[in-house]
């Protein structure tokens, strides 16, 4: 009896490791498919969702934000460059999500709370995203770029490379 409840602990335990292990491929994937849809890199990703988790801003949300602000950052030009905002950078090459999110950030920041800010994020990242990435706005530039690197120094960074692996193997299980 005693040899068979060892067996079933060390099956346990390697049920518990598999299952992590999928859990972890999972994540890995969707951050993959989520920086994908968004026109951001996996690390940009992945250093912006570890401050939204400070900021209780659902990872999902800030992904169809972000995704948002890329689809419409032509169409609301007129919009971003009132607050300072340049799509474009100094060479005509549209800047990224995530660049143009923490130029936000900024001037999010520097709002007073209200209903103009809320009506903002809603332009600007969609009525359901955007009213829920106001905490992480009021971060402002530097506060997403301290914990961005807070993330990197902790290991919460997942690179592109490890991104698209995860993907491929998701594809192929």
């Amino acid at each position: 009896l005693g040899n068979l409840a060892g067996a079933y602990v060390g099956v346990q335990s390697v049920a518990s490791v598999v299952s992590s292990l999928f859990d972890a491929l999972d994540r890995a994937d969707r951050f993959d498919e989520m920086a994908q849809s968004a026109g951001v890199s996996t690390e940009a990703l992945s250093r912006l969702s570890y401050a939204a988790k400070f900021s209780s801003v659902d990872v999902d949300a800030l992904g169809k934000g972000l995704r948002k602000l890329a689809d419409e950052a032509a169409s609301n030009k007129g919009l971003l460059g009132e607050l300072g905002i340049n799509i474009a950078d100094a060479a005509g090459n549209a800047r990224s999500a995530d660049a143009i999110f923490a130029d936000l950030a900024d001037v999010f920041a520097a709002m007073p709370d209200g209903p103009e800010k809320a009506a903002l994020a809603m332009k600007l990242f969609g009525e359901r995203a955007g009213p829920g990435l106001v905490p992480l706005l009021n971060e402002g530039k530097r506060g997403l770029q301290d914990l961005g690197l807070e993330a990197e120094r902790t290991g919460n960074v997942l690179d592109s490379a490890t991104g698209k692996g995860a993907a491929e193997l998701a594809d192929n299980l």
